[in-house]
């Protein structure tokens, strides 16, 4: 009973990015993430990720954070149909998963600091 109740009380902050898993959509979205970063949709993407690897900032922070990180592709999502559409980050507790940040929210969100000031809970 112990571990079942601990197991309700862990925290996981969920990226669902707006981007496909297969193969062929990574590479598209790596072109147009590289040769024209301002018309590309994903807007996580574009403030957490360099045309290689993860900005440096962000990378600190998920490690410094107190609880589970996971990161999925939207054909990936296994949770509720949501009606804001991709990308999102999502708090889940326990069996409930409620929407931190909506994709209109994260459109507007200008920098990796930023995004760290709306996510720190």
């Amino acid at each position: 009973m112990k571990d079942e109740e601990n197991h309700r009380d862990i925290k996981e902050l969920i990226f669902v990015y707006n981007v496909d898993s297969d193969f062929f959509s990574r590479v598209v979205d790596f072109a147009h993430k590289t040769v024209s970063p301002g018309t590309y949709a994903c807007s996580l993407c574009r403030i957490t990720h360099g045309p290689f690897t993860m900005h440096r900032e962000w990378a600190d922070f998920l490690q410094a954070l107190p609880y589970k990180v996971s990161f999925q592709y939207k054909d990936q999502w296994k949770g509720p149909e949501l009606a804001e559409g991709f990308p999102l980050v999502l708090l889940k507790e326990g069996k409930e998963t409620k929407v931190l940040l909506t994709a209109s929210q994260l459109d507007s969100v200008k920098s990796v600091q930023e995004l760290i000031d709306l996510i720190v809970l």
